[in-house]
């Protein structure tokens, strides 16, 4: 029997401080990743030193709807964890390149959307980054029919 994953939509507030935009599987420490999957079945939420939401067609790569930068999709999830809680797996510059790792000086407001899994991450006032998994390219549409 397998379980289904909960999403809901949800949004979480972060204070200033440094984090990991992007899969955290890359990103989180495991003891944590598996006590998520362990106490939460890997369900959508706030987990307080992490906040995560599926992506609409799993793995893969999605982009900024702003910038175009792009986040890898290993774990079907994107969402932000707080840096004091990361692995010590990767290294910053490839942290920055499978994800993105800002730098947090007021606030950051996380939302997921469920219903169109999009993912948006606004901080310090005026910066957003906005990355909606349920519209993919044509060379990615491929790869799902």
């Amino acid at each position: 029997m397998t379980n289904k994953i909960k999403s809901e939509s949800f949004k979480a507030e972060f204070k200033p401080g440094t984090y990991f935009i992007g899969d955290p599987c890359y990103a989180l420490r495991e003891d944590l990743y598996e006590k998520w999957g362990d106490e939460n079945n890997y369900d959508d939420g706030n987990y307080d030193y992490f906040a995560v939401g599926s992506t609409k067609y799993g793995d893969g790569t999605y982009k900024d709807d702003y910038t175009g930068r792009e986040y890898g999709v290993d774990a079907g999830i994107l969402g932000i964890v707080n840096m004091e809680y990361a692995a010590d797996k990767y290294d910053e510059e490839t942290l920055n390149q499978l994800g993105q790792i800002v730098k947090v000086e007021k606030s950051l407001t996380f939302e997921y959307n469920a219903d169109t899994c999009t993912f948006t991450y606004q901080y310090d006032d005026n910066k957003c980054i906005n990355i909606e998994t349920e519209d993919l390219s044509d060379d990615e549409e491929e790869d799902y029919d």
